[in-house]
């Protein structure tokens, strides 16, 4: 690959004098300070889950005493959530003169920004009701107290049975005490402006009290992975200079079949460069910053002979993310079968792809959200025994079904 970029670098600067071509970069990274404020200002606006956790442990007196019902916490959280991501999409959607390149990158970091939002209230609000019902179990023991106090004169039937009672509300209250702390950290002393942006920075969208960490920052390592990342970028941006920009502004000479032939496999290439700046130098670059020790970002997808093992190995924080707040939740919560919940999981997935596609292409044609649900007859075709007992096979059906 370094042979080939050197190759295309001598290329373009014995044809124009340039070591690289500077009309895909005007179109790619023009109006790039309007995106660097959009991103500023989105980030910004993300600590606002911040203030509405903070808000939800003010008014917990009123969540114990049942004036506030648990079920509305979770419907303010997905009213804020809807609105802030519904704003952010509107934003991106209408402005005028971004590239592709700006308009999708800053969808895509909508997306995941709203998925580390959704698993932050999840979780805090989840530790809410378990420190809720601590406090239920600590009244009933101060209840049961006084009650055996006042009868400990009477029948010792009764007091002994209270005692009972008073004795299983102890453990229960010990049990979800320690359900409210990992580490050092405690709920709800985790619910600051400091800990919510070590969660941004994070490569995680699950969030959790505290992360497994290492011992120090290695300085080569950034440098390293910045340097990687650049060789790739520098990579992908040849690719698309020399094999992509020029089919996609001759579209109109071009059959469909003749297009194809000749985006299929730079389109391929593309997809394996961002797959490796992404998971490889980005992940672990910020994994390094902060000191996050689980560096396992994917898995040998490329082996996958069926396609849920693809779905679970080729994004693991994502797939983490949609293991716990969608699936699992799902089954806990809304009580769905695991079929109906494996379905709401992709038909939520394919849903999020076609808004990316939505804002490039500003019209609805759901042409990759039917390709993404596609992935389920897939699967079940690829579980096929057959398939399965010839792991080759199923590995070349998986590819197959990657190019088509």
């Amino acid at each position: 690959m370094a042979a080939y970029l050197l190759v295309s670098l001598y290329y373009n600067w014995r044809a124009d004098g340039l070591i690289v071509g500077t009309e895909l970069a005007i179109h790619m990274f023009g109006r790039f300070s309007e995106l660097a404020y959009s991103e500023l200002f989105m980030v910004s606006s993300l600590f606002g889950v911040v203030i509405l956790a903070k808000a939800f442990i003010l008014f917990e007196s009123l969540f114990v005493k049942g004036y506030l019902p648990s079920r509305s916490a979770l419907i303010i959280q997905h009213i804020y959530q809807t609105t802030w991501f519904a704003l952010c999409i509107a934003w991106v959607y209408n402005r005028v003169g971004w590239s592709w390149v700006q308009a999708g990158s800053f969808t895509i970091h909508v997306i995941a920004m709203l998925m580390k939002q959704h698993s932050y209230l999840s979780y805090n609000i989840e530790m809410l009701f378990k420190h809720i019902r601590v406090q239920a179990f600590k009244i009933e023991m101060d209840r049961l107290a006084a009650e055996i106090k006042k009868e400990e004169d009477q029948d010792g039937t009764v007091v002994r049975d209270k005692n009972g009672k008073w004795e299983t509300c102890r453990q229960r209250a010990m049990e979800t005490q320690v359900e409210l702390c990992k580490g050092s950290t405690m709920f709800p002393e985790n619910v600051t402006f400091a800990n919510f942006a070590d969660y941004l920075l994070v490569p995680s969208l699950v969030y959790e009290l505290e992360y497994p960490r290492t011992s120090r920052i290695r300085p080569w390592y950034l440098v390293e992975k910045m340097i990687g990342a650049f060789g790739i970028l520098m990579l992908l941006y040849v690719t698309i200079e020399h094999f992509i920009y020029p089919v996609l502004n001759n579209l109109k000479n071009l059959n469909f079949a003749e297009s194809l032939a000749q985006l299929l496999l730079p389109f391929m290439v593309c997809y394996l460069l961002l797959f490796h700046i992404i998971f490889e130098c980005i992940c672990n670059w910020f994994a390094e910053v902060t000191r996050f020790a689980d560096r396992q970002f994917y898995d040998d997808w490329w082996n996958s002979v069926t396609y849920d093992e693809y779905a679970r190995k080729w994004n693991k924080p994502v797939h983490e993310f949609l293991l716990r707040h969608v699936y699992l939740e799902s089954i806990s919560q809304y009580k769905l079968s695991k079929h109906n919940a494996t379905f709401l999981t992709f038909f939520l997935s394919s849903c999020l792809h076609e808004v990316v596609m939505v804002v490039l292409a500003k019209r609805v044609r759901l042409y990759l959200f039917g390709l993404q649900m596609c992935q389920l007859p897939l699967i079940f075709v690829s579980r096929w025994s057959k398939l399965k007992s010839y792991p080759r096979i199923g590995n070349a059906f998986f590819w197959w079904g990657m190019y088509t």
